[in-house]
């Protein structure tokens, strides 16, 4: 069904077609062996993440109370015609949000951010002044490989809090192409906060026991 070689011990995104099944009952398995280098050193695999996507786009029609969450503004860089190719093969690429009161890193407040499934990190702070109701702007995390491949036209991005008080707002991500252009989301200009009680809470409130999701979108 696919075949992939892996060549360092590190998570990488795999991916079969399996319309030839489509309304059977299929079980999957996962084969590794030592490779074309016959090296079998690493000859082990796990895989973690799975789920199910539709081979072709499918409109969808949602009925939402609040369309916060779709507020979008156009992003710095924009690249008209861009491929999903073209962004799963950039060069590097980073997250930016503006943020109050985010604490970030893995202490007892730490958070840690989610692409695509991807853990992507520990959550760079972002604490601004709350007093004066002053944002920390364009605060930026890179990506890692594994999550630029991942990378599509939308895009899903979890903020993953269990004990912070903060507000975040306008996410988007660039990236360096291959061919060493600058390429930007659009931007995700709603605000979020967690939990709802927290004195300077705005835009859309999460309580504890669930994480913001975030839709990041390119515009091809």
């Amino acid at each position: 069904m696919a075949e992939h070689t892996v060549t360092e011990h590190r998570w990488e995104p795999i991916e079969a077609d399996l319309t030839p099944w489509a309304g059977q009952k299929v079980r999957l398995k996962l084969i590794s062996d030592v490779g074309p280098a016959d090296n079998s050193v690493g000859d082990w695999a796990c895989w973690a993440d799975m789920r199910l996507e539709s081979l072709q786009e499918r409109l969808v029609w949602v009925l939402e109370d609040n369309a916060e969450a779709y507020r979008r503004s156009p992003g710095p860089f924009p690249v008209p015609g861009i491929t999903v190719e073209e962004l799963r093969n950039a060069r590097r690429g980073w997250l930016h949000y503006d943020g109050m009161g985010l604490s970030g890193g893995t202490g007892q407040y730490g958070s840690y951010g989610v692409l695509n499934g991807v853990e992507i990190g520990p959550m760079a702070e972002a604490g601004g002044d709350e007093l004066r109701g002053v944002w920390a702007e364009n605060v930026t995390m890179e990506l890692p490989p594994e999550a630029i491949k991942t990378l599509g036209y939308r895009n899903v991005f979890v903020l993953r809090n269990e004990a912070d008080w903060f507000k975040v707002r306008r996410f988007w991500i660039e990236l360096e192409l291959a061919d060493g252009r600058k390429c930007s989301s659009l931007i995700s200009e709603a605000a979020w906060t967690q939990p709802p009680g927290w004195p300077y809470a705005e835009g859309i409130k999460v309580p504890f026991g669930q994480y913001i999701t975030v839709d990041i979108w390119f515009k091809p």
